[in-house]
């Protein structure tokens, strides 16, 4: 009778010990590795850094597109260190690998290939450098001058194929993403529904920001405005170096490319 006690009393310790170890083992693995990687945050959050993400899809000869890098380089001057912008371009890469074809003609090509240079060179200066470049008629050597970058590199960034690099990304991006007008911009990779104009894209950046918003957010600057109040002269700015269009009907393989102010959701500064 004893050894049976004895027996049964092991077998429970023996049970609520396998439990016990069972019990542990699960609140170890509940907790997440120490060297495992923080989840990404989500659409329509500030970034990590306490920054915003902006992606700008232009074609660099569109007036309107011209517009939107106008409202954005003026928030971004407004509210220094905040966005991380990436500016990319609207075209198609035909069959043949490093020929393109853009709205405006091979002008815009060019153009492109320049400022995709200039983003790679001066990445933190090349919103400001389109935007300068935009507001003139001059050649963008022009402006390249005045910004003191070296033209000669810009040049050799051209020639050796980095823009091309640029340019066949955004033809293959833009096509998976269907986006044809011109401008299309992300908040951190959330579509711009809004007026492109400065005093609405200010505040849709403030409240990306959340509590890391600076305090110019609680006051916006009077030079901020709802109206398109200062985007003639860059559309007439656009239209001086405007070269003819090709025919829509040869942008292969989408046809749908606009440059327009898409239903009056893209107004100016």
């Amino acid at each position: 009778m004893a050894r049976r006690n004895v027996t049964i009393w092991l077998v429970i310790y023996a049970v609520l010990a396998l439990l016990a170890a069972c019990g542990g083992q699960g609140a170890a693995t509940s907790e997440p590795a120490s060297g495992e990687s923080p989840a990404p945050p989500k659409a329509g959050t500030a970034a990590t850094d306490g920054k915003v993400n902006i992606e700008l899809y232009v074609m660099s000869e569109c007036p309107f597109g011209k517009g939107a890098e106008g409202v954005v380089q003026k928030v971004a001057v407004v509210l220094p260190g905040v966005l991380n912008v990436e500016i990319g371009f609207i075209l198609n890469e035909t069959e043949t690998p490093g020929v393109f074809e853009s709205l405006h003609g091979e002008e815009e090509v060019a153009l492109d290939r320049v400022q995709a240079c200039v983003g790679l060179l001066y990445p933190e200066r090349q919103l400001e450098f389109i935007t300068h470049d935009n507001q003139t008629p001059e050649p963008w050597a022009d402006a390249a001058k005045a910004m003191s970058f070296d033209e000669e590199e810009i040049r050799k960034c051209v020639r050796d194929g980095r823009a091309d690099e640029v340019l066949t990304r955004d033809a293959r991006r833009t096509e998976a993403q269907t986006i044809n007008a011109s401008p299309t911009m992300f908040v951190n990779g959330e579509p711009y529904e809004k007026s492109i104009n400065s005093l609405d894209f200010f505040e849709t950046v403030c409240a990306a920001l959340g509590d890391k918003a600076p305090a110019v957010c609680a006051s916006p600057p009077a030079a901020l405005s709802p109206a398109p109040t200062a985007s003639a002269r860059d559309v007439a700015a656009g239209e001086a170096r405007r070269r003819p269009s090709i025919p829509t009907s040869s942008i292969k393989p989408r046809s749908r490319i606009s440059c327009s102010t898409r239903a009056t959701l893209f107004r100016t500064i």
